[in-house]
């Protein structure tokens, strides 16, 4: 019966852009053992990375074996992403929608008002949404009596 000697492999997570050690795949490597990876390790975008640890026993013997690393990004969803304010036109009355406020908005996000926006006059009014100001310009309904301006009429 032949006893192998290759180690076993553990996971591995770590942050995106940090160098992640190969050493910390393996339960046990015999003493005087060297450990790295066959290919460079890419860890710039997050995601599973399958890649190859090599292990180089004194004799000059190797063993390869297939790894996954797990990258993250330890950043919030409020760090990873930047929505930009966009000036909202609404008629006199209405509600504005937050997240129309919004440009470069995740899906699956969720926004408010950091106060009501009064829409009972027309004009600019700024307000905040998601730490942002922006400019909600409420208008008076269009007729054919009225002018047509995407800034309401006034």
């Amino acid at each position: 019966m032949q006893i192998s000697m290759i180690p076993a492999s553990q996971k591995q997570t770590v942050n995106m852009g940090d160098t992640p050690d190969p050493s910390h795949f393996l339960d046990t490597v015999p003493a005087g053992s060297q450990v790295s990876y066959k290919t460079p390790v890419d860890t710039s975008t997050p995601g599973d990375q399958a890649t190859t640890v090599v292990v180089t026993y004194p004799d000059g013997s190797t063993d390869e074996i297939p790894v996954t690393i797990t990258i993250v990004d330890p950043r919030s969803d409020a760090d990873k992403h930047a929505p930009q304010g966009r000036v909202q036109t609404v008629t006199m009355g209405a509600a504005p929608d937050p997240a129309s406020s919004l440009d470069n908005l995740p899906a699956g996000s969720q926004v408010a008002y950091k106060t009501p926006v009064d829409t009972s006059t027309p004009g600019d009014q700024s307000t905040t949404v998601v730490g942002l100001t922006q400019m909600v310009q409420p208008m008076k309904p269009c007729d054919d009596n009225h002018c047509r301006s995407p800034f309401g009429c006034r």
